[in-house]
């Protein structure tokens, strides 16, 4: 009982990154890592696995070295840590994202707020995630902008690379348990006893909002198991045409 009372005390009272990884909401917080070269930062445009990836990485890596942003690349002259970027598919990951802004209280106002190139006026307008109209919503505008952030993290704002330069190791979220994958992040960030979690099912089906699933009947041009919104059909081939995972450097 002593034991358990202890644990409760120090879990309460520990400060939190003490047992959370730091999430980096904008430039000026990623600017206290600036020149460290043992920091990690796990990247995506959001709902790609980045949650589960972050955690995982903090079984192998201090926690307080793990960070986890929304933001496009960093400056190279400035931040010398390894960044992993993961991606999805942009239609699933869509879904994902209006699930959580409709299902989960205060979701939509942070993630729109946390995605650096979020259309936020475009947010306020509607007066929140609630207000989304079969015409005006998610589904059929890419008011997070996935199809910029993919374009710079996967082709403006960086090159190819070979491991021993990289900076950056880009994953495609569908491939992340590949062998080959798995073996690349093991030695991109040298913890050669790295492993995955089992992998879980995929997507948001059942419990949908009759809005929600207005929204989904209204613009998938495919089907539910395999969605195609047009909205997203740039950012869908930028997805396609990229590999299973790249060694990447930054260029500015």
């Amino acid at each position: 009982m002593k034991i358990f009372i202890l644990a409760l005390f120090l879990f309460t009272h520990l400060p939190l990154q003490h047992y959370a990884s730091v999430f980096i909401a904008n430039r000026e917080q990623l600017k206290k890592y600036c020149g460290r070269e043992d920091v990690v930062l796990l990247a995506s445009t959001g709902r790609s696995g980045s949650t589960m990836m972050t955690s995982q990485l903090k079984r192998y890596i201090p926690t307080n070295n793990v960070l986890k942003t929304h933001l496009l690349p960093p400056e190279n002259q400035c931040f010398k840590g390894k960044i992993i970027f993961i991606f999805s598919n942009p239609d699933k990951a869509t879904e994902s994202a209006l699930y959580m802004m409709l299902h989960k209280r205060l979701f939509a106002e942070r993630h729109f707020n946390h995605v650096e190139k979020a259309d936020r006026d475009w947010f306020n307008h509607l007066g929140g995630a609630h207000q989304q109209t079969i015409d005006n919503n998610l589904l059929n505008y890419d008011a997070l902008r996935i199809t910029e952030h993919l374009n710079s993290w996967l082709h403006a704002d960086v090159k190819l690379a070979s491991i021993q330069n990289a900076n950056i190791l880009a994953i495609k979220f569908e491939r992340l348990w590949d062998k080959e994958t798995v073996q690349a992040i093991r030695e991109f960030l040298n913890i050669p006893s790295f492993s995955l979690p089992p992998r879980k099912k995929r997507g948001h089906y059942d419990h949908l909002f009759p809005n929600e699933a207005a929204f989904r009947k209204e613009h998938n041009l495919g089907t539910a198991t395999k969605p195609l919104y047009e909205a997203y059909n740039e950012a869908r081939e930028l997805w396609e045409k990229a590999p299973s995972f790249q060694f990447l450097k930054l260029k500015n």
